[in-house]
């Protein structure tokens, strides 16, 4: 059917996050070609997958971001600027910002994390910086470690409600009053209910 209402249509689709090869080869049934200059946006991380969905002249390798862009992302996170980091953190930030590797989703996760305790204790910063591991990671193992690291600094209760969103299918839109009495009846939140949600919204933002 989808086929078939494309046929005569000019138009661009974009399909986000293909994760395989046999994925791409089911969804591009539906295209027909019908030399209307209709265009398909695919992304991806995976280059095979990349490689099977157009030829080499068309991809996009995605770009980390700069120093200068991961800078400004990660001081205006925890301090709202550069100018106000502590000059104690200075140093420690540097060596953040390399493990991070450029990439948006590292950067946001470990200023996230850091912004939300005593932004001023350098013991705490290094403990986080010690705890990224290599900046030598592949990008991908190096991202797992890092939101990895973010996982383990929510306080239990927050790992308890976090972890119950993996009931749910992927993209599955979750009504908020019905994982609230989710909560409420498996006893995983308290008074502090409202406190807690509001963390927990900040950590699936960052964690999107």
């Amino acid at each position: 059917m989808l086929r078939e209402h494309l046929q005569t249509k000019r138009y661009l689709i974009i399909i986000d996050d293909i994760w395989d090869i046999s994925a791409w080869n089911i969804i591009k049934c539906v295209f027909s070609k019908n030399d209307l200059a209709s265009r398909v946006v695919v992304t991806t991380r995976k280059q095979d997958a990349a490689m099977t969905c157009c030829s080499r002249d068309c991809i996009l390798q995605m770009k980390p971001l700069t120093n200068e862009d991961s800078t400004r992302l990660f001081f205006g996170r925890v301090f709202g600027s550069k100018e106000a980091c502590p000059p104690q953190l200075r140093d420690i930030s540097v060596e953040i910002l390399k493990k991070c590797g450029g990439l948006p989703l590292a950067v946001i996760s470990i200023s996230s994390m850091l912004a939300n305790k005593n932004c001023n204790q350098k013991e705490r910063w290094e403990y986080v910086q010690d705890s990224m591991g290599s900046e030598s990671n592949h990008m991908l193992d190096g991202m797992r470690q890092i939101l990895n690291l973010s996982y383990k600094d929510l306080p239990p209760y927050l790992k308890t409600c976090l972890l119950y969103l993996g009931m749910y299918p992927e993209d599955y839109q979750i009504e908020r009053s019905n994982l609230e009495r989710q909560w409420m009846a498996e006893g995983f939140i308290s008074i502090e209910m409202d406190k807690m949600w509001r963390r927990l919204q900040e950590i699936i933002s960052m964690s999107l």
